[in-house]
C-alpha cells in the first residue's frame, strides 16, 4: 500500500541488528468495542462499470501497487478462476480509467515466473530505482518461491534482484515496507520485512522474521539490483506462526510493527471454519521495544486484508489500520450482519482499540452498494483519490474470491474523505444537503457512517448456518444519531504473548507492517 507520490522506503540508516519483541492475545470470544473512535467519513464506491480497456481476469491474491510516473495502478500475478497462478502485468491509467498491459522499453520482455500470494512493496530511491518489489509467492505447481523481482515504473519492465542469504521459499508471508518514509540516502537502499508464510499445504505456517535491503540501479540500460537478507532476532522465545497475509504499511516515527489478525494452522486448512480471531503487534527497530496484543472484536476471518488509514485530517489516523473483507464461519460467529454491509474494522495500534464501522454505500452501484465478503482481494492505500480532485484518500480493492467460491474482477474503492466523525458527532463538514452521491466523482455529500455497538460473538456449538458471510442484526449507532459509547480499557485489550496458545492460530492472516520514519 503506497502513498500518492509512490514513495515506499525507509529514512533511517539500516540497522545492523534488529531486536524484536512480541506480545499476543490468547483466543477469547470478544472484547469491548469502541464507539467513539475518531475516523474519517467512509464510503464504498464501485468503479467496476467505470473502467475500460483490456482488464485483468478475475484474480485472487494478486500483487498491487501505484506507479507515480504514469499515474497508474499496477497489478501482477494472482490466482485465476481455474486455480492457476498468473504472470501477467496490468496497468490502470487513473486519468482515463483504462486498463492495458505495459509495453517495456528496449524490448525487455523478461517477466517473473507465474505466482500468487507474493509479498510486495514499493522501492523508490530517487533516480536510482522507482519500482514495485515482488518477493516469493506460490508457483504454478504449488511450490513456494524465494526469488525477488522489481517492476521498473519508468521503463515498464521486470528485472530480477540478485540476493544473498535469505529465508526459505514461501508464499503468503506478512510484511512489506512503509510508503511514507524516505529511502536511506546514505546507502541508497530500501528495506522490506518478511514474517512467516507457508512452505507447503501440509506443514504449519512459518514463524521467522527477516529484513531485505535492496540497493543498486534499475533503468533501461542498467540493471544492477542487489538484495541482502538479514534475519531478525526475538527477545522472547518465538514468534507466532503467520501466513496467507495481506500487508499494509504505516509511518509511526520511531518503531516498526507487523500487525496480524485471524488465520488458520495450515494452507490446506485455510477456510472460514478454521479462522481464529487472535491479533498481535510485533514491534521492530528499537532498543526499547514495546509490544501489544489487541483483543478480539471482529469476527475471525480468512482472506481478509489490512489497509492503512492514509488520511491526514486528524493526527489520530496515523496509527489506524482498516480490516477489510475476508470471510468467516457464520455457524461459529455472529457479526450482526456487518460484513455483508461492507463493515470496516478500525484498529488503533496505539491504544489497542477496535471500532466496527459501516461506511456509506455507493447509491449508483447495483445491489447493496458495498463489496460482498471475499478472500484474497488485492488492496492498496493511497494519499489521494484515484481520480479527480476530491478531498479524500482512496483504498483500491481488486478481485478476490467470494464465499461461494466465485472469483471476482470487480474494482472497488474505500474512500476516506478529509474530515472526521465520532459516535457522538453529527454530520461531517462536507455532508451538504444530505443527498448521498455515488460513482467516481462522489464528493462525500450525504456520507454518514454507522458505528456497531458490540463485538462479534461466538454462537452456541451446533447452532448457526453455513460458513461464509454473517447474518442477523446488531445494534448500530450512526453519526447522526449518537448513543452511549463503550470505549475499551487498554489494559483489558493488551495481553502478553503466549507461544503455547498460538502456534497454529495465525496462518492466513491480515497483516500490516507499521513502519515509522
Amino acid at each position: 500500500m503506497v502513498n500518492g507520490d509512490g514513495s515506499f522506503s525507509i529514512s533511517t540508516a539500516a540497522f545492523s541488528l534488529l531486536i524484536i519483541s512480541t506480545s499476543f492475545l490468547p483466543h477469547v470470544s470478544a472484547t469491548s468495542v469502541s464507539t467513539n473512535t475518531q475516523v474519517p467519513p467512509l464510503q464504498w464506491i464501485n468503479f467496476s462499470n467505470h473502467v475500460q480497456g483490456s482488464a485483468p481476469p478475475a484474480l485472487k491474491d494478486a500483487s498491487i501497487s501505484y506507479d507515480p510516473i504514469h499515474g497508474a495502478i499496477v497489478l501482477f500475478g494472482g490466482e485465476s478462476a481455474q486455480g492457476i497462478p498468473q504472470s501477467q502485468t496490468f496497468s490502470l491509467d487513473l486519468e482515463t480509467l483504462t486498463w492495458s498491459q505495459p509495453k517495456p522499453a528496449n524490448n525487455i520482455f523478461t517477466v517473473p515466473p507465474a505466482r500468487s500470494a507474493a509479498l510486495s512493496g514499493q522501492d523508490n530511491a530517487a533516480s536510482y530505482r522507482n519500482g514495485h518489489i515482488v518477493i516469493g509467492g506460490r508457483a504454478t505447481d504449488g511450490s513456494p518461491l524465494n526469488d525477488v523481482w522489481e517492476f521498473d515504473y519508468n521503463n515498464q519492465f521486470w528485472s530480477q534482484v540478485e540476493v544473498s542469504g535469505g529465508p526459505s521459499a514461501r508464499w503468503g508471508a506478512a510484511g512489506g515496507n512503509d510508503p511514507r518514509t524516505s529511502f536511506n540516502s546514505a546507502a541508497l537502499s530500501n528495506s522490506f520485512y518478511l514474517a512467516g508464510g507457508f512452505a507447503s499445504d501440509s506443514t504449519a505456517s512459518l514463524s521467522d522474521v527477516w529484513r531485505l535491503d535492496i540497493t543498486g540501479t534499475l533503468s533501461a540500460n542498467v540493471q544492477s539490483l542487489k538484495g541482502v537478507w538479514t534475519q531478525l532476532h526475538l527477545t522472547n522465545t518465538s514468534l507466532p506462526t503467520i501466513g496467507g497475509s495481506a500487508t499494509g504499511v504505516i509511518d509511526q516515527s520511531a518503531t516498526q510493527a507487523i500487525v496480524a489478525s485471524g488465520g488458520c494452522a495450515k494452507a490446506s486448512g485455510s477456510t472460514a471454519a478454521c479462522a481464529e480471531g487472535d491479533s498481535f503487534v510485533l514491534t521492530v527497530g528499537s532498543s526499547d521495544n514495546t509490544n501489544t496484543a489487541p483483543g478480539s472484536c471482529p469476527a475471525p476471518r480468512t482472506g481478509a486484508t489490512l489497509a492503512l488509514n492514509m488520511n491526514t485530517a486528524s493526527t489520530s489516523f496515523a496509527s489506524q489500520v482498516f480490516l477489510l473483507l475476508g470471510t468467516f464461519n457464520s455457524s461459529q460467529w455472529q457479526d450482526g450482519g456487518g460484513l455483508d454491509k461492507g463493515e470496516v474494522d478500525v484498529l488503533d495500534i496505539g491504544t489497542g482499540s477496535w471500532a466496527r464501522i459501516l461506511p456509506s454505500p455507493d447509491p449508483s452501484s447495483n445491489g447493496e452498494g458495498v463489496p460482498s465478503p471475499r478472500e484474497g482481494a488485492a488492496v492498496f492505500s493511497m494519499t489521494q483519490p484515484i481520480s479527480g480532485s476530491i478531498a479524500a484518500t482512496d483504498t483500491v480493492v481488486y478481485g478476490g474470491r467470494d464465499a461461494n467460491g466465485t472469483y471476482l474482477n470487480e474494482l472497488w474503492v474505500l474512500r476516506a474523505y478529509n474530515g472526521s466523525v465520532t459516535s457522538s458527532g453529527q454530520h461531517w463538514s462536507g455532508f451538504g444537503n444530505g443527498k448521498l452521491e455515488g460513482g467516481p466523482n462522489a464528493s462525500g455529500q450525504g456520507v454518514n457512517i454507522t458505528y456497531l455497538t458490540s463485538c462479534a460473538t461466538q454462537v452456541a456449538q451446533g447452532s448457526g448456518t453455513t460458513s461464509g458471510s454473517g447474518s442477523s442484526s446488531s445494534s448500530p449507532t450512526s453519526t447522526g444519531s449518537p448513543s452511549a459509547t463503550s470505549g475499551p480499557t487498554p489494559s483489558a485489550t493488551f495481553n502478553r504473548f503466549d507461544t503455547s496458545t498460538i502456534h497454529k492460530s495465525l496462518a492466513p492472516v491480515s497483516v500490516a507492517l507499521i513502519l515509522p520514519a
